[in-house]
């Protein structure tokens, strides 16, 4: 959310740098959960459908970056959602 606001593009950078570090970490944990958690047979399924919702979010994002043209709006509606979640968890 803070590269919404980020003042110069090394910033913005910099910020969508460290989070991607953390998104890296959400696709390990969870793949590394569904394959624990799962039976032998339903594995493939349950990895293909957490994938899947990889692949329905970039399309989503497209279409919100069709409405959405200003860049800092954009990165603020992507990831306002995410942030919302952040402090859910706590």
């Amino acid at each position: 959310t803070a590269a919404a606001f980020a003042p110069t593009f090394p910033v913005y950078c910099l910020l969508r740098f460290l989070a991607a570090f953390g998104v890296a970490g959400v696709m390990m944990n969870t793949s590394t959960l569904l394959m624990e958690w799962t039976s032998a047979r339903a594995r493939a399924l349950m990895m293909t459908l957490n994938t899947l919702g990889f692949s329905f979010g970039h399309v989503l994002m497209g279409g919100v970056a069709y409405g959405v043209r200003d860049w800092a709006l954009l990165q603020l509606a992507v990831s306002a959602p995410f942030f919302l979640c952040f402090l859910y968890s706590w």
